[in-house]
């Protein structure tokens, strides 16, 4: 079942599971990005974020960890586009996902 969900935080977790989302505080070092939405099924999570917290947060990166827990990012994406990290690049599925700001990967 393909689901989005639309979320104003700092950092963002959705897990297939879940029934509403939770935010966390950005990953170390990592700029946040606000005004995200996200997209999941069993092994993919997407998402794509609009406005950034500060000037040199350029884009941002989709991460997901999976079932057979590890953890795989998706392809960096400037603002307004998609960034899909896949759990079946490592023969898994989803467990969960956030989003990472980035200045460019």
């Amino acid at each position: 079942m393909k689901r989005i969900k639309t979320i104003v935080a700092a950092s963002i977790i959705a897990a297939p599971a879940l029934i509403g989302v939770a935010a966390a505080g950005p990953a170390q070092a990592a700029p946040a990005v606000i005004n995200c939405s996200t997209w999941n099924d069993s092994n993919t999570f997407g998402a794509t974020c609009k406005y950034p917290v500060d000037s040199n947060n350029t884009g941002f990166v989709a991460v997901a960890k999976c079932n057979n827990g590890q953890v795989v990012v998706g392809d960096y994406s400037g603002l307004g586009g998609w960034s899909y990290a896949y759990c079946t690049s490592v023969n898994s599925s989803l467990s969960y996902g956030w989003v990472e700001g980035a200045t460019h990967l």
